[in-house]
């Protein structure tokens, strides 16, 4: 029962939140990650084509981060989080029920405006629905539902396009294609997905959040100068973690099937195995942070991630890929809990509120720039030459925090037990 959960700083409401994350992750995250560009290869799209369709989910994210959450400060929470999923349910179904171009470029933009507005109202409930010093315990069950959830979804997803083909022999044929792999099996996965992404939303029908944790809340009760030129700097290494990420999380399935010829299953199981990979790491940012400090732990796990990218671009066989690929990822992926408290550190509560705005407005351009490019730059000079590019990229995550931060006194750790902090978005 949900009332009987004992994990520190996990109390009713806040579990309810927990599942809902992990429904949702185990359907996008998880399922649809791993069979959406399969989906694309089936219906004739090539590489630069799926790079453009990737990358429209972030042209809403732009527009749900400049114009949306302004305009939607008074609306609750919950009502955001609820109808902002369906939204996102409908979106990806969309592109199942009417499999043309222009419906599905609308699709992938309209799902990336309720990501965007979803990813901003979580922030202010997740922080509303525990107390102060358990905030940073909450947002780290937040992350690793996250991944433990998409890992297990990505797992399922990889064996769902056979077993729709074994279930409906007669319908999944087309062309050439084995059944398995046909926009039937594909976009039947796909729709299955955007039904238990709409399901997501029943234990958060009860969710009971203070009136304060609407989108913006508190906004408009503090007055000031917002310091740009201290806050846009603090935006880079957010925008080389977005370029980093729209690279490569939108491309890795492609990635494996066609540098090393794994089949649907295998991908997902290897997707899997980095999503689970992704929830542990970040919890040991605090231990990183204690003897090296924020900047300097940082940079550390950032070099060794862009190690782990040469590895992937170098990797003579699966399994070494295998293991290059989880441990670029799960290092890489201490950005989510390092980073964030440094975007807003000694900040006053109205910058505060800016300075997250810019972390995400950073993120989504970097993910629409590198999801743009990433296809191009595949099909013209191949996957190897990408992932270096990749690595530089990191290591820029790392090197920009350390070096905007340096002459920035870090907080004890009782500040940093205490202190507000964001959630940086969601990956992939």
């Amino acid at each position: 029962m949900i009332h009987r959960l004992s994990l520190p700083g996990l109390n009713a409401q806040s579990a309810r939140l927990l599942l809902f994350n992990a429904i949702f992750s185990i359907a996008l995250f998880g399922l649809v990650d791993v069979l959406l560009n399969f989906y694309f290869v089936s219906l004739g799209y090539s590489k630069e084509s799926i790079g453009i369709l990737q990358s429209l989910p972030r042209v809403g994210g732009l527009i749900a981060a400049a114009l949306v959450v302004p305009l939607t400060s008074r609306v609750s929470a919950r009502t955001v989080l609820i109808w902002t999923t369906i939204g996102m349910a409908v979106a990806q179904g969309a592109i199942v029920l009417v499999p043309t171009t222009a419906a599905i470029a609308i699709s992938r933009a309209a799902l990336g405006l309720f990501f965007g507005i979803q990813q901003i109202a979580i922030n202010p409930v997740a922080l509303a629905l525990v107390s102060a010093q358990h905030q940073s315990r909450v947002f780290a069950y937040i992350s690793m539902t996250s991944n433990v959830a998409g890992s297990l979804g990505g797992l399922i997803g990889g064996f769902m396009p056979a077993w729709i083909a074994f279930l409906f022999p007669s319908l999944a044929v087309f062309a050439d294609l084995p059944a398995s792999q046909t926009p039937f099996a594909y976009g039947l996965s796909i729709f299955i997905a955007s039904v238990v992404t709409g399901l997501a939303v029943i234990p958060i029908l009860r969710l009971a959040i203070p009136p304060d944790a609407a989108i913006g809340a508190g906004e408009k009760r503090v007055t000031g100068k917002v310091p740009w030129r201290t806050l846009l700097p603090r935006g880079i290494p957010m925008l080389f973690f977005g370029v980093t990420g729209g690279l490569t999380f939108p491309f890795y399935n492609l990635f494996f099937r066609g540098v090393y010829d794994a089949s649907d299953s295998a991908v997902g199981t290897i997707l899997s195995l980095g999503f689970f990979a992704m929830a542990f790491p970040v919890m040991f940012g605090p231990q990183l942070e204690r003897r090296f400090g924020r900047s300097r732990s940082l940079l550390f796990a950032t070099s060794s991630a862009a190690l782990c990218f040469v590895g992937l671009s170098i990797a003579p066989s699966l399994p070494v890929a295998i293991a290059c690929f989880v441990s670029a990822i799960s290092l890489r992926n201490i950005v989510n809990g390092t980073y964030p408290p440094m975007l807003m550190e000694g900040l006053a509560p109205q910058a505060r509120n800016a300075a997250s705005s810019l972390g995400f407005l950073a993120w989504n351009i970097g993910w629409l720039t590198g999801t743009s490019l990433g296809g191009f730059i595949v099909a013209r000079v191949g996957y190897n030459l990408m992932l270096q590019g990749v690595a530089v990229g990191v290591f820029l995550i790392g090197f920009s925090a350390w070096w905007i931060f340096r002459g920035v006194p870090e907080p004890s750790l009782e500040q940093q037990a205490g202190g507000a902090l964001a959630v940086s978005p969601a990956e992939p």
